[in-house]
């Protein structure tokens, strides 16, 4: 398992559903669909910055250490 797809997984754990990875080789980015709650037809893609894909991959690792 790659840094991004635990990013993602720790963040569906943390209940943030619609992360996802999207890109292509190269240009690969962990993405969260958020929405406004008065315009729920208009979703905002957040790309996160390496940093946060990092965090959450360490915080994933953490929660997810066999004992």
């Amino acid at each position: 398992m790659n840094t991004y797809e635990k990013a993602v997984l720790q963040l569906h754990n943390e209940g943030l559903r619609s992360a996802h990875i999207a890109g292509g080789e190269g240009d690969i980015g962990v993405y969260v669909d958020v929405w406004n709650a008065e315009e729920l037809d208009y979703p905002l893609v957040l790309r996160l910055h390496e940093e946060e894909i990092n965090h959450y991959a360490n915080q994933y690792e953490k929660n997810n250490e066999t004992k």
